[in-house]
């Protein structure tokens, strides 16, 4: 039998960040329906560590077919950034050679992750096993705010027009968002959407603490989760804290920040009683405090990136007050509140809240993405 091959930089996990939960989605679908096999590829695809001259110098071998992968490689006028591609396109080709025989038994491969270590991969994958591949990105990632080290060009345009190659490569694209969608068919390249939603046991777990929470008196405290380390979120989070503190004070609204990381934000936001800095939690403690939350805030800033949390939050039951770049492709979900100024969170915070009706299982959108595997 014919093998679905999934490629990602994560394991995959229906805990932990929005990226594991992503690939646990997609392998959860695959592997209901297909013979599946899964490779991470760990990769520095940040950037993070420096290519050493030794490297550029040892793979300049491989810049002429760097070049002729990539029209964003042949039109850079840096031999250091020239030499850096050409060491990247030898490490991709020498690690799909090293996986050979899974990729020989693969009718079909899944590419996640658009990093700028992973851009040469679409392009080898055809070229050495003629392999279907379908593009399903978390991210278009040359427009999330960071420093591009080990990016070609200087300006999120140039960043863009790199980030598209590969996916020009795919057989098919399937986005996580309907933005997405909307700006790849505006650039020509076709693509599908692929809603968050969550995989299995997550799905059961969010529809136990619905029927918790049906039961429970909700206390009045605004729950706000979120990881520091992604920087749109810490941003968003302390433009929030921030506007936050100066409707606090007279005990009116109480809000509890929890999440990884969340930590470092006692030294300046602590000192408002109205704010609880809670920091890291359990699993189990997270889930109490969802189920006797008043409603869960999210502010993040203007990035590519999809909540994957905003479905397991309505499933669970629980109301999300959420700004416009936050809100992505959930602004017409029931239960969904969305703002642009201070005094329209206001209005949200003094409303009267009902149980959201839950997100739809997105039964179409599955089955147009298991036919484009068939």
């Amino acid at each position: 039998m014919a093998t679905v091959l999934t490629l990602s930089v994560f394991n995959g996990s229906i805990i932990g960040h929005g990226g594991e939960k992503r690939t646990e989605q997609i392998k959860d679908l695959v592997s209901s329906h297909f013979s599946h096999k899964h490779l991470v590829f760990p990769f520095d695809y940040h950037g993070k560590k420096q290519i050493s001259f030794r490297n550029k110098i040892s793979h300049s071998l491989s810049v002429s077919q760097a070049r002729y992968a990539s029209e964003a490689t042949r039109e850079s006028f840096s031999i250091d950034k020239i030499l850096s591609e050409s060491h990247k396109f030898h490490l991709q080709r020498k690690t799909l050679e090293q996986h050979r025989e899974i990729f020989t038994q693969a009718s079909t491969v899944i590419w996640e992750n658009n990093y700028d270590g992973f851009f040469y991969q679409p392009y080898l994958i055809k070229k050495m096993y003629g392999t279907k591949i379908i593009a399903c990105p978390q991210n278009i990632e040359s427009l999330v705010p960071r420093t591009m080290t080990g990016w070609l060009g200087k300006t999120k345009l140039d960043y863009l027009k790199q980030d598209l190659e590969p996916f020009r490569v795919c057989d098919e694209v399937f986005t996580i968002s309907e933005e997405d969608q909307w700006l790849f068919n505006l650039l020509d390249i076709k693509a599908k959407y692929l809603p968050s939603f969550p995989a299995g046991d997550l799905f059961q777990q969010n529809l136990r603490l619905r029927e918790s929470r049906a039961l429970t008196k909700q206390k009045d405290y605004f729950l706000i989760l979120g990881t520091v380390g992604n920087p749109p979120t810490r941003s968003g989070m302390n433009r929030l804290l921030r506007d936050l503190q100066s409707l606090s004070g007279d005990g009116k609204y109480e809000f509890c920040v929890v999440g990884f990381g969340t930590e470092v934000l006692k030294d300046e936001f602590d000192v408002c009683k109205d704010i609880k800095i809670i920091g890291s939690v359990d699993q189990s403690q997270l889930e109490l405090m969802m189920r006797e939350c008043k409603a869960m805030i999210i502010n993040q800033d203007y990035c590519p990136g999809a909540l994957t949390k905003v479905p397991e939050i309505l499933i669970s039951g629980i109301p999300v007050i959420m700004n416009t770049g936050a809100s992505r492709s959930y602004k017409r979900m029931d239960g969904v509140f969305v703002y642009e100024t201070i005094v329209e969170l206001l209005t949200f915070l003094n409303m009267e809240f009902t149980i959201p009706v839950a997100p739809l299982y997105p039964k179409e959108r599955y089955k147009g993405f298991i036919d484009a595997i068939e």
